[in-house]
């Protein structure tokens, strides 16, 4: 009886592993303009435009409306790159005479194609955000910045960052180190903090993806997800891949609890599927190919 009872316990905590989180009501590919290929790709709020990384390495904007595409730079990140009322804030590298490598924040408007750099290049920059009330926030040397003004504490909601490898949360004037699995050799990467501004999520190297409250508590292990990105409060999605070596050879789209209590894989074998970028409604991803897919979802009662 014992033996029933813990079999039995085993197969419904393995159906829980596998829940239905998300439901996928459709899924269509993205007509990207001619000899555009996405390596990643984000999707703007309204669903007009998209900022994607062309595998030339440059960072282009394109018109959904129009199906045509604009170059924004031939040196921008997409890490970071967000969105705002009037068009898109980004990264962009730069080498000085020495050499030495050097990073701005820039902005660029959609109405006009006009860029305005909002951070000088800097050695040390390592976070950009853009706050809920369209402020755009950078994390140097430690220290935040609003377009290049300190901001007070309570001006915004934490913002993580990474320095040397180790994760840090920065309340305005206020920098505290947040590392749940320690200092010691330790590589945290993908720290983003949640929509309501309670909880965290981050992937550490050799250990997978964790979420956390601010404070480091409540640690909840959710598996080796890659890229990982909010979808709602509850709901997290990654990339689970895998490599021959040289190239990747699977891909997969994951949605996982946010207390890693479920999971579920939502695209099929026959994509390979990478770095997901989601919105309450909506993933989209690209694939290995080039190329873009969104899909329309809606969240399972649980």
């Amino acid at each position: 009886m014992k033996k029933l009872i813990l079999s039995t316990l085993a197969v419904l905590a393995a159906m829980g592993l596998h829940a239905q989180l998300l439901k996928v009501e459709s899924m269509e590919r993205v007509r990207l303009p001619q000899g555009v290929c996405a390596e990643q790709a984000i999707l703007s709020p309204d669903g007009n435009s998209i900022a994607l990384s062309d595998l030339d390495g440059s960072l282009k904007v394109v018109d959904r409306r129009s199906g045509t595409a604009r170059t924004i730079s031939r040196t921008g990140s997409m890490m970071d790159l967000a969105f705002t009322a009037d068009g898109i804030v980004f990264r962009e590298a730069s080498t000085d005479g020495q050499r030495r490598r050097h990073v701005a924040v820039k902005s660029y408007r959609l109405s006009d194609g006009r860029t305005t750099e909002l951070v000088a290049p800097s050695r040390n920059l390592q976070t950009v955000a853009v706050g809920s009330d369209g402020s755009v926030l950078a994390v140097e040397s430690g220290r935040m910045y609003a377009a290049g003004n300190a901001v007070s504490a309570e001006a915004v909601r934490p913002v993580p960052s990474i320095d040397h490898g180790l994760l840090y949360l920065n309340y305005g004037s206020t920098r505290t180190a947040v590392c749940p699995l320690g200092t010691d050799g330790m590589s945290y990467l993908w720290p983003s903090v949640s929509p309501d501004g309670n909880s965290l999520l981050f992937f550490a190297a050799g250990y997978g993806t964790y979420t956390c409250s601010l404070d480091g508590s409540n640690l909840r292990h959710l598996g080796w997800l890659y890229a990982p990105v909010w979808y709602d409060n509850s709901t997290v999605v990654g990339m689970r891949t895998a490599n021959n070596g040289v190239v990747t050879t699977e891909g997969h789209i994951i949605a996982t609890a946010a207390d890693g209590s479920a999971s579920q894989t939502l695209t099929e074998d026959n994509l390979i599927a990478v770095l997901p970028s989601a919105t309450p409604g909506q993933i989209s991803f690209t694939t290995t190919e080039g190329e873009m897919y969104i899909m329309n979802v809606k969240s399972i009662a649980r």
